[in-house]
């Protein structure tokens, strides 16, 4: 567990010629300490090594001018190289007279920050790197976090003082020199920190050993004073350090031991409303916990290897956060807040501010939430619970509204309405008149009002990777009837390829999304339906395997027909190598 030191994450892009990267530096009881690189697909693609002597002291950063990986060794030279380089120690080498603490990236620019606080960029750093450097933080403190501003112009740091106190820097950087404006110590009589978190705005969270999350920010006197008690961490051990993480303006991410004491947990906090929306259990705990944001996912360290934890994030709003505490003091329900009148004010209330838990929930959908006492969750909280309540009592029409109704459904609720709707189909829906004879062979094995109630599943938004996590819940018979199903709309040429204004097109899923299904159901019955010995299973796979070669013929034939409706549409001729064609297209200007 040792050997994770740290992962730096570089995001180029994710659709252009370059995916997602993870940058690892580690140290190693071996003799070399490799420097690896892996995609967003979990496959290392290159691995750069040391000798034992000159092991890596600074994470792996790539710099934005040039596009090469820079790092620091032996905490004072810094080594930059290419993709295509295999050995380092024979690239040109910088050593600097002071010892460097880390590389950051900050708005297209790397920053080279010094053990003894002082900032500067990468260009002028190397420039005057004989220099030495002023001391900006004092004598023995060790630097924790740094956080860079936008426009590289304020500085926010956090220390560790010798007496073991934390110490908080607001510092500016101008004409690439480092000055402290402010300077103060984190404490508390009776509580010791047990993690800290720089966010964007400059504010800082603190997580003490009470589990009570606070937030710091400078006031207009530049001086750090207590803004906010953010939440109470009381699913962590306290007694353990923590790994606070910012996912976005209003989200943050917190791992640490579990209050059990077995395993460690990742939490996900709205910092706007003080809300856990989210929760992981991990299988074990590292003292320290490690952690690093790319974006999409969260990647931590868990037992002898790197896990990755993806989230989505959601803004709240006081609709999502008070609806459902507003009932439990209220013996009616009601789709509207409560204001008071205003006097010579005009504002403007936007819809979304009216809205609750309950709005545009029929009365026995109310009811239901009513009855369950679910207190201050997030919606697909409530989904889950209220959705379950409705497939026991078999009501059709009730879960149908959970599925129209609930914006967030999570991913397990969308496979056990999914078999809900297959396993009850045939006491639950009339069969359209049809006989036993023609329902066999009929490709579609639903009738029409099964087909409206599962597209409606279908259509939903899903993640796939947990979608494929919930997906063996689902009977091999099951998933046979809906691949089967899945074939029948591709193959008619029912599903659209984008979304359209038309109303029946809006009852079918997208095109794009049924072949992820399909995709998904075949990948989670692989090995069942390699081993299987029925010859209708097999004749179902070759007709779908032969109507995708089909739609793909067709979809390459269109393919080729394109530059000519291009020319056609833009009114230009063909080239001159197309002269001796059979056929020619030029327009001729004929003046009046």
């Amino acid at each position: 567990m040792d050997r994770f030191t740290t992962l730096v994450t570089t995001v180029t892009t994710t659709v252009g010629p370059r995916p997602l990267h993870l940058y690892l530096t580690c140290n190693s009881t071996r003799l070399e300490a490799p420097c690896l690189r892996y995609t967003s697909e979990r496959k290392q693609i290159s691995s750069w090594l040391t000798h034992s002597w000159n092991p890596f002291t600074t994470p792996a950063v790539r710099n934005p001018g040039n596009g090469k990986i820079i790092a620091v060794i032996k905490n004072s030279y810094v080594y930059q190289w290419s993709d295509e380089e295999t050995d380092i120690d024979k690239v040109k080498k910088k050593n600097f007279s002071n010892t460097i603490h880390k590389l950051i990236v900050k708005d297209e620019t790397v920053f080279v920050v010094f053990d003894n606080g002082a900032v500067q960029t990468l260009s002028n750093a190397i420039a005057t790197r004989k220099e030495e450097k002023s001391a900006v933080i004092g004598e023995g403190e060790t630097i924790l976090h740094t956080h860079i501003s936008n426009g590289s112009e304020v500085i926010t740091m956090v220390t560790l003082t010798k007496e073991g106190e934390h110490k908080a820097y607001l510092l500016s950087l101008k004409e690439e020199s480092t000055s402290v404006i402010a300077s103060q110590n984190i404490t508390n009589k009776t509580l010791n920190s047990k993690g800290f978190c720089i966010l964007s705005t400059g504010e800082i969270i603190c997580l003490w050993s009470d589990s009570s999350l606070a937030l710091y920010n400078w006031d207009t006197q530049n001086q750090l004073t207590f803004k906010n008690h953010l939440y109470e961490a009381e699913e962590l051990n306290p007694r353990k350090s923590v790994r606070i993480l910012q996912l976005s303006s209003t989200h943050i991410g917190i791992l640490g031991m579990d209050a059990s004491e077995e395993g460690g947990k990742l939490i996900l906090v709205d910092i706007k409303f003080g809300l856990v929306t989210s929760s992981k259990k991990l299988k074990m705990y590292r003292n320290p916990p490690l952690a690093w944001n790319t974006g999409r996912e969260v990647i931590l360290t868990e037992g002898g290897s790197l896990a990755a934890v993806p989230f989505t994030l959601t803004v709240s709003n006081l609709a999502t956060v008070f609806g459902s505490r507003t009932h439990e003091n209220m013996d009616s329900l009601t789709d509207t807040c409560l204001r008071w009148p205003l006097v010579s004010y005009d504002w403007e209330i936007k819809p979304e501010a009216t809205m609750t838990i309950f709005s545009k929930k029929s009365e026995g959908l109310s009811k239901i939430i009513q009855m369950l006492k679910l207190g201050s969750v997030t919606e697909d909280v409530v989904a889950k619970e209220v959705t379950a309540h409705t497939i026991q009592l078999k009501d059709v029409d009730l879960v149908e509204e959970c599925v129209r109704s609930f914006e967030q459904f999570p991913e397990s609720c969308i496979v056990d309405v999914l078999s809900f709707y297959m396993q009850h189909g045939e006491g639950s829906y009339d069969n359209d008149n049809k006989d036993e004879a023609e329902m066999k062979e009929s490709i579609n094995p639903f009738n029409e009002k099964q087909m409206a109630l599962i597209n409606g599943v279908l259509s939903k938004p899903f993640t796939d990777i947990q979608l494929l996590a919930e997906l063996p819940r689902l009977s091999f018979s099951l998933s046979l009837k809906l691949i089967k199903y899945l074939q029948h709309l591709i193959t008619e040429g029912q599903a659209p390829v984008e979304k359209s204004s038309d109303e029946t097109c809006k009852k079918i899923p997208l095109l794009q999304q049924l072949c992820i299904w399909l995709s998904l159901l075949l990948d989670t019955n692989y090995h069942q339906l390699v081993m299987t010995s029925e010859i209708s299973i097999h004749k179902l796979l070759l007709t779908c395997l032969n109507e995708i070669n089909t739609l793909r013929t067709f979809v390459e034939n269109m393919v080729d027909i394109e530059p000519l409706a291009r020319r056609i549409m833009e009114a230009k001729t063909l080239p001159v190598n197309q002269a001796a064609a059979p056929y020619s297209i030029e327009r001729l200007m004929i003046p009046l």
